[in-house]
C-alpha cells in the first residue's frame, strides 16, 4: 500500500471526506474551525469556505452544491458561492448538543447524528433529512457521540456508531422504501480496555 500525502493543510478536526466524480473535487470539512474545503487532486487547486457554525458532515447534491450536517440542523451550501441556506433547525443554538457524522442512503436521505456534550447523560439523536421534501424524523434517541453511518450493499441493514458510550457499533433492519430501521442490535462492542475508537 502506498500512502500519499494531497494536501498539507492545518485542519483543527478534519472530516467527512467525499469524492465528487462529476466535479472531480475531493470535499471535506474542518468540524472545529469551522469551515469547508475543495480540492482538485491533479491540479492541487484549493478552495476553503467559512462556515457559520460547526459543521459535522457533507454530501454532494443532484441539482448542485452540497447538503450539510451543520450546527443544531440541516442546511444546503451552494457552490462556488459558498452561501449557507439553513432548511430544517432541529434544536436552539444552546441546547448541549451539535450535529456530527452524516451520510446519504441510496434513495438520497441524508442521515446525520448528534454529539451530546454531556457525557453522562446523553442527549444527541439520529435524524434523517429528506432534501426533496425537506422533512426530517427523529429515528433514534441517547445518542453520545455519532459516527460511521453506512448501509449494507443489500439495503437489508442499517449500521452507525457510537464512539464514546458504549463503545459499539450497532446494526438495525433498514427499508429502503420508507426509510425505515428497526431491531436494533449490538454488531460489535469494543471493549473498555482496548485503546481504540469506533469511528468511521
Amino acid at each position: 500500500m502506498i500512502v500519499e500525502t494531497l494536501w498539507e493543510g492545518r485542519d483543527l478536526l478534519g472530516e467527512s471526506p467525499v469524492w465528487h466524480h462529476e466535479d472531480r473535487m475531493l470535499y471535506w470539512v474542518d468540524a472545529i474551525r469551522p469551515g469547508l474545503h475543495a480540492l482538485d487532486p491533479h491540479t492541487q487547486q484549493h478552495h476553503y469556505w467559512d462556515m457559520p457554525a460547526l459543521i459535522g458532515s457533507i454530501a454532494p447534491r443532484v441539482n448542485g452544491g452540497l447538503v450539510a450536517a451543520i450546527g443544531t440542523g440541516f442546511a444546503f451550501i451552494d457552490l462556488p458561492s459558498g452561501r449557507v441556506d439553513i432548511q430544517k433547525a432541529m434544536n436552539e443554538v444552546f441546547d448541549p448538543v451539535h450535529l456530527n457524522d452524516g451520510k446519504c442512503d441510496r434513495a438520497g436521505r441524508f442521515w446525520a447524528g448528534e454529539v451530546s456534550h454531556d457525557k453522562k447523560n446523553p442527549q444527541g439523536k439520529l435524524y434523517c433529512f429528506d432534501p426533496k421534501q425537506a422533512h426530517v424524523r427523529v429515528m433514534e434517541t441517547g445518542v453520545t457521540l455519532f459516527n460511521g453511518p453506512c448501509w449494507s450493499p443489500d439495503n437489508k441493514y442499517f449500521y452507525y456508531t457510537d464512539s464514546f458510550k458504549p463503545r459499539s457499533i450497532f446494526r438495525y433492519q433498514f427499508d429502503l422504501k420508507t426509510g425505515n430501521i428497526a431491531h436494533k442490535e449490538v454488531f460489535i462492542q469494543i471493549p473498555d480496555d482496548d485503546p481504540g475508537v469506533p469511528d468511521g
